[in-house]
């Protein structure tokens, strides 16, 4: 199974599995979020190298939960993300 499925399998399958679909399991307006914005590419990172990745950012239920200063003050404003999969 590729790592595309897998986080599908994991997002909007498990909205789906618990009915809430509406609600979460894909990035949409009007749904709550919860991402982690890593400080490497996400789909470049080695299996094993995954677990030591830095996290640069988290969003929580539509909220910032926190975010690593250097990530802010780069950007002067909370990055935007946009996430391209393809299923």
């Amino acid at each position: 199974m590729t790592l595309s499925k897998v986080i599908k399998a994991y997002t909007s399958g498990s909205a789906y599995g618990t009915l809430r679909e509406i609600e979460l399991g894909t990035l949409e307006e009007g749904k709550l979020a919860d991402i982690v914005v890593l400080e490497q590419k996400f789909f470049e990172i080695l299996a094993e190298d995954i677990q030591n990745t830095g996290v640069e950012l988290t969003i929580a239920d539509g909220r910032l939960q926190g975010s690593s200063t250097s990530i802010i003050e780069k950007n002067r404003r909370a990055p935007v993300l946009f996430l391209s999969m393809n299923y």
